[in-house]
């Protein structure tokens, strides 16, 4: 008797996870936003948070760099197209998610700052759009051009 091991046999969640968020990205170049949220939410799915946690091994550690870029990328996208559909409750879900990952991503704030305005929430999108300029200040960098139109648009710069 012998045992072969058939590595084409095993799919991991890392491999759905990345070709999930592959697709959700050429399907938005391909202009099918309906296709690409499909895809851009199943990658929010299977992604669970830092790849490999506890190792600090310094290629374990540019791939949990890339991973969580990856992740970041589609959780706004599927915030953004979920927020264009109307979906303002799962946008915000998601976007939640995505600030739960990186408390940083100004871009996941800014669907939120979105969901909030469009739900009537003034008083929660002026939080937030102060938690985005106090954010840039302790990082050092200029708050973005499009939360800075963002913020004009709905009356909330300085």
């Amino acid at each position: 008797i012998s045992i072969r091991f058939d590595p084409g046999a095993i799919e991991s969640d890392r491999a759905r996870f990345e070709a999930c968020a592959q697709s959700g990205r050429e399907l938005d170049r391909l202009s099918n936003p309906s296709a690409a949220l499909d895809h851009h939410l199943a990658a929010a799915e299977l992604y669970r948070g830092d790849y490999l946690p506890g190792f600090d091994i310094e290629t374990i550690h540019f791939e949990r760099l890339r991973l969580s870029s990856l992740a970041q990328v589609s959780l706004c996208r599927a915030g953004e197209l979920l927020l264009a559909k109307g979906e303002i409750e799962h946008a915000l879900h998601v976007v939640t998610q995505a600030t739960a990952f990186d408390p940083y991503s100004e871009r996941a704030h800014r669907v939120a700052l979105s969901c909030h305005m469009t739900l009537g929430s003034t008083t929660a999108a002026r939080s937030l759009a102060a938690k985005i300029a106090a954010n840039a200040a302790e990082l050092g960098v200029p708050v973005e051009h499009d939360t800075r139109v963002l913020f004009e648009r709905y009356g909330l710069s300085d």
